[in-house]
């Protein structure tokens, strides 16, 4: 596998940020836009893969996933994902995807210019 140096990067205000965050975002294009998000399903046989289908169905690629046991429900797991795709192409995902967990919450995203967007949805 190919290894790309590191992506050179400026400082920029966080869109949405009320607090006046500040994050270092790529200073060019992003050839993959990605996603970070947290959603949490019910414990029981094929919610997962239910989930994870939506995600696959729509060209949506994970490029990680963690899961943790979720803090308000013992029968429910909390599933952290970073993918590839913007607000466009995740709408879809995401409206899916609300049918199957009992939430879901988007951190960051880049758009197609690379600029980090803290709450694209």
């Amino acid at each position: 596998m190919h290894q790309q140096g590191p992506v050179p990067t400026k400082k920029a205000k966080m869109d949405g940020d009320q607090n006046g965050g500040y994050a270092y975002v790529p200073s060019e294009k992003i050839v993959n836009p990605k996603t970070s998000l947290v959603f949490a399903l019910k414990e029981e046989v094929g919610t997962l893969h239910e989930a994870l289908k939506v995600f696959k169905d729509n060209g949506i690629n994970l490029t990680h996933i963690e899961s943790r046991p979720a803090d308000s429900q013992s029968s429910h797991f909390e599933f952290f994902v970073d993918c590839t795709g913007t607000k466009d192409k995740l709408d879809p995902v995401l409206k899916k995807l609300e049918e199957k967990a009992e939430k879901i919450k988007v951190f960051a995203g880049e758009n197609e210019e690379g600029k980090l967007i803290s709450s694209p949805f």
